[in-house]
């Protein structure tokens, strides 16, 4: 007996649940790969954690800290050249290592700026990733993290405040230091212009009459592109945590000058 073929009508059902069933779908497998890359990035901090504790009980207990030469280079994600080498062989030899995978906004600028300067938008080696980190200064790199061991430039202790401080103490030197279990010593870096006024990640500013939405910042767990969802925070005893991003405050603010005109938060 002849079988009948599918009518039009079947075939346009057909169709339309295997669209229905992937619209159902991809949502959910985005939002697992992104929770996957949320995880990657706790454990990465925790690579970063060995590192630390290794340079330090090498050095006397003292947490890496190198001071840079030159007058620029004062946020809390600007680091001596030494800094890279050091985390470097203390394990750190993984580009992969340096970039959180859900900060889509390090990802982007690697595309964008690193062809410019001789460096792929893909950090192939370690060579790479230190002349993209040396982008605009020689003497000092610009990391995709914050680090939040104090060191000094130009007769200055960074990371610095300007005005007000959850920390006024600062932050741990040593492993001995309480305050490396009370306030991270690496974070991802979530930050905006240190002209926008922001106090508030979640909200709104008003700089000089004009809206300042908080998509202008820069770094975080963003889904899908949207405000920062979270971020990672690395303590002295080894254990990296998430906070939300409606948890962030200011953390370090420099005046309105040339070198440190941003505000980071966690």
């Amino acid at each position: 007996m002849r079988r009948q073929a599918f009518t039009l009508i079947e075939l346009l059902v057909v169709v339309s649940i295997i669209a229905l069933l992937i619209a159902i779908l991809l949502p959910a497998l985005s939002r697992t790969r992104y929770s996957a890359q949320i995880a990657q990035c706790l454990s990465d901090k925790h690579q970063w954690g060995v590192a630390i504790h290794s340079h330090a009980i090498d050095h006397n207990g003292e947490l890496p800290s190198f001071d840079i030469t030159g007058a620029s280079g004062r946020n809390p994600w600007d680091v001596s050249p030494d800094f890279t080498d050091a985390m470097i062989d203390y394990g750190l030899n993984d580009p992969a290592l340096w970039f959180c995978p859900p900060d889509t906004a390090a990802i982007y600028h690697t595309q964008a700026y690193g062809p410019r300067i001789g460096a792929p938008d893909v950090m192939n080696d370690l060579d790479d990733m230190k002349r993209y980190f040396e982008r605009d200064a020689a003497h000092y790199h610009i990391l995709p993290l914050c680090y939040w061991v104090p060191r000094r430039i130009s007769g200055i202790t960074i990371p610095t405040i300007d005005g007000t401080t959850a920390h006024p103490d600062g932050w741990a030197t040593s492993l001995e230091d309480p305050r490396g279990n009370e306030r991270p010593i690496l974070t991802d870096t979530v930050a905006v212009s240190g002209s926008s006024g922001y106090t508030d990640p979640h909200h709104r500013s008003t700089v000089q009459g004009a809206a300042t939405p908080w998509e202008d910042a820069f770094g975080g767990h963003r889904y899908q592109d949207d405000y920062v969802d979270s971020m990672t925070k690395l303590y002295l005893d080894g254990h990296a945590e998430l906070s939300a991003g409606s948890e962030l405050e200011v953390r370090h603010g420099q005046p309105l000058t040339p070198q440190g005109n941003w505000k980071a938060f966690y």
